[in-house]
């Protein structure tokens, strides 16, 4: 799941830097967005499968802990809903959603290239280092991107020799947040 939220900060701070960038790729509107996404590739296992593995407390555990950060799991499908705040839309560099969303977990140095770019369309390619010496290299592009939704595919490769695709589905939700973070 580490390496999944990674990549889901990837694609909205490359959504994010894109529009400081280039001006024709339009800004995210504030309020409430979810994502979903589903992850696969050799070597990762299902992040379903393994909460359905864990033992009864351990999962009630981690569900509470998912469900309080606006996360869902349903099969193949993961879905987090978070709230873009008027700050971080107008932060073209997207460095404050990322912060926010990244808070507690350790800190990857990563450098990033935009490969090509349009007024709907992103390509990149970053290399980041973690704390602890592990090494991941994404490849992405974000598509079908509007004030209120985008599409995205990422693979990603793995210091340990796993490798992961990526699919991603953004979209706004409504300008207020209710209780989501």
């Amino acid at each position: 799941m580490k390496h999944t939220a990674i990549a889901v900060c990837a694609v909205l701070a490359f959504a994010a830097a894109a529009h400081a960038s280039s001006p024709t790729l339009p800004p995210r509107k504030p309020g409430l967005w979810q994502i979903d996404y589903s992850a696969g590739g050799a070597g990762v296992p299902s992040l379903a499968g393994k909460i359905a593995s864990l033992p009864p407390e351990r999962r009630a555990r981690a569900e509470a802990v998912m469900k309080a950060q606006g996360m869902g799991i349903a099969s193949n499908l993961m879905t987090l809903r978070f709230c873009l705040t008027p700050e971080e839309a107008a932060d073209a560099s997207g460095e404050r959603l990322v912060s926010r969303l990244r808070k507690g977990e350790p800190q990857s140095r990563c450098e990033r290239e935009i490969v090509e770019r349009t007024a709907t369309s992103l390509r990149f390619h970053s290399v980041c280092h973690a704390p602890d010496g592990g090494v991941s290299e994404q490849a992405g592009h974000i598509y079908d991107v509007t004030p209120d939704a985008f599409a995205a595919e990422l693979d990603i490769k793995l210091s340990e020799g796993r490798n992961m695709h990526l699919t991603e589905r953004g979209r706004w939700v409504a300008s207020d947040c209710g209780a989501v973070n």
